[in-house]
C-alpha cells in the first residue's frame, strides 16, 4: 500500500537535529530508528498513508526523538 507513495530523502519528512551533539552517533541512532519503523510497517501491513504519517508524526513526539529534533517533522 505505501509503497509507490513515498520516494527517498522525500521532502515532506526532512528535519534536522537541534545541534551537532544530538546529531552525533548518527549512524546507530538511524540505523536503529529505522528498524523501528520498518517493524512497524511489517506489523501494520493494512496502513495507509494517512495511518503511517500519523505514526511518524507521533514516533517524533517521543521524548528521545523529541529532545534531538525539536521541530518534529
Amino acid at each position: 500500500i505505501l509503497r509507490d507513495v513515498y520516494k527517498a530523502r522525500d521532502s515532506r519528512f526532512v528535519t534536522q537535529a537541534k545541534d551537532l551533539a544530538s546529531h552525533r552517533g548518527y549512524d546507530r541512532f538511524h540505523r536503529d530508528l529505522d528498524k523501528e519503523v520498518s517493524d512497524w510497517i511489517y506489523k501494520n501491513p493494512k496502513a495507509g498513508p494517512q495511518q503511517f504519517e500519523s505514526y511518524l508524526k507521533n514516533l517524533y513526539q517521543r521524548p528521545d526523538l523529541a529532545s534531538r529534533f525539536p521541530n518534529g517533522l
